[in-house]
């Protein structure tokens, strides 16, 4: 995880790359932005959070937001290697070999989960392929979505949706509603 000293490093290195951005800023603004930033990129590993902002620097001309370096950064540490009709294709070639008896195994993470999700056997045992495939891009797509909005996510809200999901469980449990 980045400290605030390397946040700001990788600040300082974007506002001279950028230095007309931050023109018309008094230098408390620049400051209140810096604090910002340490604030909302501080879970991001400085390896990751550096690679981010020099990709956004040799694509964009506008000085980068919180939203576009998390952006950049979740790309780098869950990028989309292949395609849903990519990954159906190896779920197709596992139907023949280790085929419905034995247990596949899937390098993509998202394609086990999903096929998991629809049941190996009944994959295998399915007359409906054309379903199978769509359910499975369907499933595939929308982890893929998941985890990309997972991985951008701030700690903070993850925990304040941990701390709503528990005090939810305990007024199931009593009986509130």
């Amino acid at each position: 995880m980045a400290n605030p000293g390397e946040i700001r490093t990788i600040f300082e290195m974007l506002q001279a790359n950028y230095h007309y951005a931050m023109r018309n800023m008094t230098p408390k603004e620049i400051s209140n932005l810096q604090i910002l930033w340490v604030e909302l990129l501080r879970d991001i590993d400085t390896d990751i959070l550096k690679a981010a902002a020099l990709q956004h620097a040799s694509e964009s001309n506008w000085f980068p937001s919180v939203a576009e370096l998390r952006n950049a950064a979740a790309e780098i540490v869950t990028p989309n290697r292949t395609t849903p009709v990519e990954q159906w294709g190896e779920v197709v070639r596992q139907f023949k070999h280790p085929g419905h008896c034995s247990i596949p195994y899937f390098c993509d993470e998202i394609t086990a989960a999903v096929v998991a999700d629809m049941g190996w056997l009944n994959l295998c045992m399915s007359e409906d392929a054309t379903a199978d495939r769509a359910r499975f891009i369907q499933g595939y797509t929308d982890r893929q979505k998941r985890d990309r909005r997972l991985a951008v996510q701030l700690p903070q809200v993850a925990d304040a949706i941990a701390r709503l999901v528990d005090k939810r469980r305990m007024q199931l449990r009593s009986g509130e509603k």
